[in-house]
């Protein structure tokens, strides 16, 4: 059984502080293993040094801190995507071209940090959970066809 690290509290006020590093090492766990049920409140705590009690004062539970997980990643792909294409309106290009930057950037997210991709549209999910519906593609897709 591996010991809990030794962990400086924060100061009074940084609480956000270890909610991020709870964030991060959730985030590290699921883009190593790709798969949620590898993931465990007490085995984050452990990590990060706190007690798994701790977690819940930030994360109501599990898929809360994996739904918060898969949330600032699709954030950041959509920023990244979004900003692209106002690069190129900048520079005068029309609408086709826009629209390939954007998916440049999406290729180049892809490319230059492949585990966070491979989590954000590979992830195992448990069967209680569905996606979180904040991917960035949903506008895109549609209802669906009606029956």
């Amino acid at each position: 059984m591996e010991a809990q690290a030794k962990r400086v509290p924060n100061a009074r006020g940084e609480g956000e502080r270890l909610r991020q590093e709870i964030l991060d090492t959730a985030t590290r766990i699921l883009e190593d293993t790709g798969r949620e049920d590898a993931l465990s409140l007490r085995g984050v705590a452990r990590e990060v040094g706190i007690s798994a009690p701790s977690v819940y004062l930030h994360f109501k539970d599990k898929t809360a801190l994996v739904s918060t997980v898969l949330e600032a990643a699709y954030r950041t792909l959509a920023a990244a995507m979004a900003q692209a294409g106002r690069d190129a309106a900048e520079a005068g290009t029309g609408p086709w071209e826009q629209i390939r930057a954007a998916t440049a950037a999406y290729r180049r997210f892809a490319v230059d940090k492949p585990r966070r991709y491979r989590l954000m549209f590979n992830l195992e999910y448990e069967p209680q959970r569905p996606p979180p519906p904040t991917n960035p593609s949903a506008p895109c897709s549609g209802p669906g066809p009606t029956p």
